[in-house]
Order: C-alpha cells, then structure tokens, then sequence
C-alpha cells in the first residue's frame, strides 16, 4: 500500500491497486514520506469512497484542517446508516468535514449564528432532526462545547440534502415552501393533519420531493396529463387546492408546475386528506 499524501504521524492518502482511499492508525505514518509503503497491519480504519471527485475534495481539505473532522464525519454518516434507511451520497463526507471546521472556527472566535429555519425545519425534517441531535452528542464527545439547536438544524439540512442528493440552495428553500403548501392544504379542506401518523410522514416526503423537481432547474419535469384529468374529474377538491398551489408557486418563486406534477400532488392530497375527511370530499364510505 503506497502512501500518495501524508497528512500527519497517524494518516495518509494511499493507493491501492489503483483505488485511492485514506487509512489512519497510531503511528502509521512516523517518519514516512509520499512513496514509501504503509504496514498494513497497523491500520485502523479505512476510508474508501467510489466517487474520485469526492476522495479527491477530501483529501483537499484534509490538507488544511483537523483530520479529526474526518473521524467525526464518518462516524456520523456511520450513525445515520445504523438508525435510518436514508442513502446518503457521498457528497455527506464533504459538508460535515466543511461545516465542523467552520463551526470550530467560529467557536474559537465565539462566534453563534442563528438559524431562521429551525422551526420549520423541526417539523418538516423530523427523523433528519433527530438523527443531527445523534450527530451533536457525536461532536461533542470529541470536542469540550456545547452545539446549539441552531447548529443542529444546520446539521439536519446536511443529512437532506445527501439523502435527497440535491442542492444546498434547494435544501435551504424547501422547508418554507413545504410549509406553505401544508397551509394550503389545511385552509382549502379546513382539516388538521395528524403529524404523528405514519401517512403525514410519507406525505411530507412526497412533498420534498415535488419541491426538488419544482425548484431544480436541472430536473425536467414530466408533462403527461393522465393523472391530473383524471383526478380533475375525480376529486375537483383536490385539483382546485393544487391550482392554488401552483399558483403561489408561479407568482413566488417564478416556476411553472406541469399538469403531471399537478397530478402527482393531488393524487398525494387525496390520499392524505380521505383519512382525516373521506366522505366530505372525495365520497368514499
């Protein structure tokens, strides 16, 4: 295993029939140079990423902060794998090594930032939220500070956008979005959603991902009109509240809703709402 970068006494950058990776271990790299060979047997850990631009960014920052943010970051995407089944792309590894180092160096300087989100974020990201409050004991247990609810939902919005592989810039817009869409929704059919209820959650993830195809310039949305007349001659209520919908869309945020993904979103709203009013609008016994 040829060492390609040594970063300090305990890790390195090594290849490996010709696949990049990072090890560390105490010690592995004591007096050892680029080109020198690592014993094998004093590894600890591997970090072994498929995507050549995401070890490559890595290793970059690598060279210029604590390589301890990598531990932490894998630990974390660790901990995120064990007590969920969101798929986290890889890209994770980049925005929790980034983040921790700005965090640390804002904490040197006592410097807080406060996060505008967080309550949305607390509804609209609730398992994402829990799994950063695990990713905060996680930070803490390596560093004598105490993270604040707002770095935890600053947190939250890196576990969403590596599990929806998305922008950040979307990630940051769509907890607002999301909530006035609920609103929408509970204005047009006067109801109360049971946010406890396994249907609330799969709806609220439906909704994140309409938001994304809505906000992402680079997803071309689908333009097939099947589900939309035929919703519209089914359930007139809920194609009403999607017009609505698009329409703050439209005149907020400039983006035109296809009748496909106005379809997608009313058959959602049916599904939701004839739990809580099943007669009233949609004539089901």
């Amino acid at each position: 295993m040829e060492i390609l970068r040594v970063y300090n006494n305990n890790v390195a950058a090594v290849l490996q029939n010709d696949d990049e990776m990072i090890v560390s271990g105490r010690g592995i790299c004591f007096q050892k140079k680029k080109g020198d060979i690592i014993d094998e047997t004093k590894i600890e850990k591997y970090f072994i990423l498929k995507d050549k631009q995401i070890i490559s960014r890595v290793q970059e920052l690598l060279q210029n902060i604590s390589t301890e943010y990598l531990d932490i970051a894998d630990e974390i995407s660790n901990m995120i794998k064990q007590n969920s089944d969101l798929e986290l792309s890889e890209n994770i590894y980049i925005t929790l090594i980034d983040h921790i180092s700005l965090f640390m160096e804002r904490e040197k300087k006592n410097i807080s930032f406060e996060n505008p989100l967080l309550i949305d974020i607390k509804h609209i990201y609730k398992k994402e939220y829990e799994l950063a409050k695990k990713a905060r004991n996680i930070i803490e247990n390596h560093f004598d500070i105490r993270v604040s609810d707002d770095e935890v939902g600053f947190l939250t919005l890196h576990i969403v956008n590596a599990s929806m592989n998305q922008s950040f810039d979307i990630t940051m817009r769509a907890p607002k979005l999301i909530q006035v869409i609920l609103e929408i929704i509970r204005v047009h059919f006067n109801i109360t959603f049971d946010e406890k209820s396994i249907r609330y959650e799969r709806f609220l993830r439906h909704l994140q991902f309409f938001v994304r195809r809505v906000l992402d310039e680079n997803i071309i949305q689908e333009d097939d009109t099947f589900l939309y007349n035929m919703s519209k001659n089914a359930y007139p209520e809920a194609i009403d509240c999607v017009n609505k919908i698009a329409l703050f869309i439209e005149l907020n945020y400039k983006k035109n809703v296809t009748k496909a993904e106005m379809g997608y979103l009313a058959y959602h709203i049916v599904n939701i709402v004839k739990e809580l009013k099943p007669e009233e609008y949609f004539n089901i016994k």
